[in-house]
């Protein structure tokens, strides 16, 4: 089952304006087709960055666009600043799957990727800049997801 994606812009803007109570922006875990997944919410929904194991020992990040559509088959750059430390890497547009417009994608180890969910699990804030732009996301609840997504994916 397939999740509904809040375009980037949209997140940015609610989370700017404070137009949802901070509960209603946090991260959770929960359980995907390849097991264990942590995502930002925004309204008790997944909205913007998630993180999916696709089989133990591979991770999936996922970052939501903003409805405009991107060429695949091309390196795309994507940062995530976690309280000013910056983890760049690169992306690859792919279609969304409930809208048009593309989202970004990229597949590590999760020994690659222990460093940044570290990182997340015990940061305040996060920044995604990426090719629809910048949103900065509070890290309320990353502790347990990171966790969970670690230890239910090999990390």
């Amino acid at each position: 089952m397939s999740c509904p994606r809040l375009p980037v812009l949209v997140i940015a803007a609610c989370v700017a304006a404070g137009c949802l109570p901070a509960g209603a922006q946090e991260w959770r875990a929960g359980e995907g087709a390849g097991g264990a997944r942590a995502f930002f919410t925004l309204g008790g929904r997944p909205a913007g960055l998630e993180f999916a194991c696709e089989g133990r020992g591979t991770i999936r990040t996922i970052v939501a666009g903003n409805g405009a559509q991107f060429p695949g088959g091309r390196d795309l750059t994507l940062a995530l600043v976690v309280d000013g430390t910056a983890h760049v890497t690169s992306v690859r547009a792919e279609a969304e799957p409930n809208g048009a417009g593309s989202r970004f994608v990229r597949c590590d180890a999760a020994a690659a990727l222990a460093p940044l969910i570290a990182a997340l699990a015990k940061g305040k804030t996060l920044e995604v800049a990426g090719p629809t732009g910048l949103v900065a996301l509070p890290l309320k609840g990353s502790g347990k997801a990171m966790a969970r997504l670690a230890s239910g994916c090999g990390g």
